[in-house]
């Protein structure tokens, strides 16, 4: 017989919910703790039901997806979007192939020794790379071809030809095999040509952005969806600036394109995720990064 004062332990439950019999009721306080019991258990339940895409790869993309990952997650409250740090293009194409990303990020298309694979490729948005500076907070200067070449190569050592400020250029130089790279190669005339560049090489664009922040009077290169917003000074190259006008005309060439890549079929919420990349509300984020949405 449990007595009043007593307290008895069911040893059937791993909780050891203490139970005291009083006036041949259950205390208020076993009333409590069993309610927020259920509730943990509730809140547990749900946080198992949902399922995780996992969107790994570039740099590029990074921060536009870490924009578009919550606007999923509000439309689709059983997903949660995780766009990881960078691993670059190729580390996308590899981990998705593998299977240990549902979707890649990539800055180029795939090539040809990728093809092994079998992934599937779309273009979402195309990215301007730009040239950016960190000068005392100005909204762009202007250079031409010639002038970039020049300080890339080391030939010129101090912004004061070009802005008047006597201070010394530090450059930032990316990677060979970098998509930013890849696309002035094939768009800048001369730059394939370097035999030398000055300056240090960056491995990630994040790590770029982060120099360029934190570095006064240095220049690198990069997509302009992650440059473009970051009190940078941006260049008009040869006297053009990367608006999406210009872009389309023809007169600012240095463009990356921003894809997905998928294994086997696009179908559930990988397909979601895809097709919300070309719905109106994200097609107007992209503009207002400065990116030019890619038609399906």
């Amino acid at each position: 017989m449990v007595g009043k004062g007593y307290q008895l332990l069911d040893d059937k439950t791993q909780y050891g919910i203490i139970i005291g019999m009083e006036k041949g009721g259950v205390t208020m306080r076993a009333a409590v703790f069993s309610l927020i019991l259920m509730l943990i258990l509730s809140l547990s339940a749900y946080a198992a039901e949902k399922s995780r895409l996992v969107i790994c790869g570039t740099g590029d993309s990074q921060s536009i997806l870490r924009e578009v990952a919550p606007m999923f997650e509000k439309l689709h409250p059983d997903v949660d979007v995780d766009v990881p740090d960078s691993i670059g293009s190729s580390g996308g194409i590899r981990m998705t192939a593998q299977g240990r990303c549902d979707l890649g990020r990539v800055a180029r298309p795939i090539k040809k020794k990728e093809e092994k694979y079998n992934l599937k490729y779309q273009v979402f948005a195309y990215s301007p790379v730009v040239f950016a500076a960190n000068l005392d907070g100005r909204a762009s200067i202007e250079l031409t071809t010639e002038e970039i070449l020049d300080i890339f190569k080391g030939r010129v050592k101090t912004w004061k030809p070009f802005t008047g400020i006597d201070a010394p250029i530090y450059v930032a130089n990316r990677e060979p095999g970098d998509s930013s790279r890849r696309v002035l190669e094939k768009t800048l005339p001369g730059w394939k040509n370097i035999e030398h560049f000055e300056g240090k090489t960056i491995y990630s664009t994040p790590e770029l952005v982060d120099i360029l922040l934190q570095n006064p009077y240095t220049i690198g290169y990069g997509p302009y969806a992650m440059l473009g917003k970051k009190g940078l000074s941006i260049v008009a190259i040869d006297g053009y600036l990367p608006t999406i006008e210009n872009i389309q005309r023809g007169d600012y060439r240095p463009v990356t394109p921003f894809g997905i890549v998928w294994k086997g079929r696009l179908e559930g919420r990988k397909r979601d995720f895809v097709e919300f990349l070309f719905s109106p509300q994200v097609k107007e984020l992209f503009l207002k990064r400065g990116l030019i949405p890619a038609k399906r």
